[in-house]
């Protein structure tokens, strides 16, 4: 169980020894905003998988980029319709979902921007996905936590009752685009949000998370032997087709976990 003295003492450590290098990072930063192309967020923000002579199931998705499919076309082919089909085959029930992402955005944005344009008045399950973002603006572990809590208020004044369940962290280490420097300082950092919000979960009633690590290679290894980590990046930031089916398999086994009935 993380400790959250020893998650403070871990980040600040962490400060005192970017500060020789942050002229580097700097640096490397602004070379990649230049070579990472610009994806659009996938279209198609709602959808349905029928299983036919069964309830209905009302799956919400909030967050940031992977939330909203940027790396493919559609939803359908992203982690919303993915995990949709997975739940519909675990639960055998028919799942519709609806996405309320966006690119860019950090725990603060979703509670004040896209909390707000939900229609719905009910839901059996809501998914939040983010970590990326609030990484690279270099947020603190105790600016992540008290983000975290206000969109969890939030989102129980609209949904008292239903599980909320978060993704895993993104594997900020592993992503293709990133040089070193960059990879293993802001994947320390998203390693002490992963902490953080581990410990805040679980202290909170009917709230999950999947802190397990994405682990590229292993994924590798179940699935495809022939690939390379590249494969599963669209643009070395954010999962192609084929990691968002496996991303969605997986977590559908957490959920199934977790929540024995939705």
């Amino acid at each position: 169980m993380p400790n959250r003295l020893k998650i403070r003492f871990q980040y600040f450590l962490g400060v005192l020894f970017t500060i020789p290098i942050a002229p580097l990072l700097y640096y490397q930063g602004k070379q990649i905003r230049k070579t990472i192309p610009d994806l659009p967020e996938a279209t198609g923000m709602r959808g349905k998988v029928i299983v036919p002579n069964t309830n209905n199931f009302q799956l919400l998705l909030l967050g940031e980029s992977t939330m909203a499919g940027v790396g493919v076309a559609t939803n359908k082919e992203g982690f919303a319709g993915s995990l949709a089909k997975a739940l519909a085959h675990q639960y055998q029930q028919t799942v519709s979902w609806t996405v309320y992402a966006k690119s860019g955005y950090n725990a603060k944005r979703v509670e004040t921007d896209l909390l707000p344009q939900i229609q719905e008045t009910s839901a059996n399950l809501i998914v939040i996905g983010l970590g990326a973002n609030d990484t690279f603006e270099l947020n603190t572990p105790f600016t992540w936590r008290k983000n975290v809590i206000s969109l969890l208020q939030s989102i129980r004044s609209q949904f008292p009752h239903t599980p909320i369940a978060f993704t895993n962290m993104p594997p900020v280490k592993e992503f293709t685009a990133f040089p070193k420097a960059l990879q293993l300082t802001l994947g320390n950092l998203s390693l002490l949000l992963q902490k953080e919000l581990t410990i805040l979960v679980n202290e909170t009633p009917n709230v999950y998370f999947d802190d397990r690590k994405l682990a590229i290679e292993e994924w590798i290894l179940k699935n495809d032997p022939t690939a390379t980590p590249a494969d599963l990046f669209s643009d070395g930031v954010h999962p192609s087709k084929r990691s968002y089916g496996l991303w969605a398999i997986e977590f559908s086994g957490f959920i199934c976990e977790q929540i024995k009935e939705l």
